[in-house]
């Protein structure tokens, strides 16, 4: 009956901070008695510590490779290209797609292994460039630093609409219309380990 127990999660940071606190809460306040520890790092480490058995789940915002562990689908995030309203792009978010040339910037971004950074490099490449070739001003451990960086002035990147939301509404950030679509939030599972009754919960929870 879910009376006591313990549940180990690990998320990436726009999982972690922005979407997963309202899941464990809303499982928290049915299950009390269960116990939730979250770990919090970049996607390629979510990877590792499912696939060494360190946590009972992982929760991560792009593909990866997934060799020996379940993975499914949870929710979806809309992702945006975003500059400072003194940036040169500003003046172009109603047409951006048309107009700009996304090597004309210096970028601000994640770490390699972070999920949005793969979620750029993919965007550029899709494009026929390499994404080795870009400016990268700035590369910075955490979502809130790179907005920072950005509201700054320091240039371009691209972000979860959940992590730029409250920027955009104040005015420091602007959304340029960039086709970008949308990414999944999924779930890390290690085949080979039993299925918990609370691990199951908790999947069913997180897909609401």
């Amino acid at each position: 009956g879910l009376r006591r127990g313990a549940l180990s999660l690990a998320a990436s940071q726009t999982v972690a901070n922005y979407w997963i606190p309202k899941v464990m809460q809303r499982f928290h306040a049915a299950h009390p008695g269960v116990s939730l520890k979250l770990s919090i790092t970049n996607t390629g480490q979510v990877v590792r510590q499912v696939a060494e058995g360190a946590v009972d789940l992982g929760f991560v915002e792009d593909q990866v490779d997934t060799d020996g562990l379940d993975v499914r689908a949870v929710a979806q995030d809309e992702l945006v290209l975003v500059v400072a309203p003194s940036h040169p792009w500003a003046s172009h978010d109603s047409t951006a797609a048309d107009v700009i040339d996304l090597r004309d910037s210096a970028w601000v971004l994640r770490e390699p292994e972070s999920g949005t950074r793969g979620i750029f490099e993919k965007m550029v490449r899709s494009l026929g460039d390499d994404p080795s070739g870009f400016e990268i001003a700035l590369e910075l451990p955490s979502n809130e630093a790179v907005r920072s960086a950005v509201e700054a002035g320091a240039g371009a990147t691209v972000m979860s609409r959940l992590v730029a939301a409250s920027s955009l509404s104040a005015g420091t950030l602007i959304a340029l219309r960039w086709p970008l679509p949308p990414r999944d939030f999924l779930m890390l599972r290690h085949q080979q380990r039993y299925v918990t009754e609370a691990m199951r919960v908790f999947f069913e929870m997180a897909s609401e």
